[in-house]
């Protein structure tokens, strides 16, 4: 389906949206991982995370005014947001996506506030060497609500009120072009 994003449940919240609250005690729980061995099974332990010190839900983004700056700035618009694995993938109630270059910004909610807001990877996506969309929401994420982008797979803290870290964590991790 088109207007369908489908998500390995393992890449869920992987790259997630945080309150600017966060931010040091986010880098001292990386800072705190045990060292992951990677082996052809795949990683050997899980580590889990801690709980933000300050929820997305607690900020009261109201998903109406969250959906007009997106809407605004995205390549496309996904209604319907599945995950799971292999041919197990189930609907994921109160969430959409807004597309990006390759990249897209995924949306729970309780239908009045944002309960959830992460960064998902996607071949629904756009694809492109440069992003000047994806880099316009993220900063708006970042300028109008205070949020940190939050890479648990790179053990990566993003501010997103600069457009010099925001373009240096694209380049770097996604090979984006400025």
């Amino acid at each position: 389906m088109l207007n369908t994003l489908s998500f390995h449940e393992d890449n869920y919240k992987q790259i997630e949206f945080l309150p600017e609250q966060n931010y040091f005690k986010t880098r001292l729980d990386i800072e705190a991982f045990p060292a992951q061995e990677f082996t052809l099974s795949g990683f050997q332990s899980i580590t889990s995370r801690n709980e933000p010190l300050v929820k997305i839900e607690e900020l009261k983004i109201p998903v109406e005014q969250l959906n007009l700056l997106l809407s605004k700035i995205c390549i496309g618009f996904f209604p319907i947001v599945k995950i799971g694995y292999g041919d197990n993938y189930v609907l994921k109630a109160h969430t959409v996506g807004y597309g990006f270059e390759r990249l897209g910004v995924i949306v729970e909610s309780n239908d009045l506030f944002v309960t959830n807001l992460w960064l998902g990877l996607s071949s629904s996506f756009q694809f492109s060497k440069s992003c000047t969309q994806l880099l316009n929401a993220l900063l708006t994420l970042g300028t109008v609500y205070q949020l940190l982008l939050v890479d648990w797979d790179e053990e990566i803290v993003v501010r997103l009120q600069n457009k010099i870290t925001i373009q240096s964590y694209l380049s770097s991790v996604y090979g984006f072009i400025f």
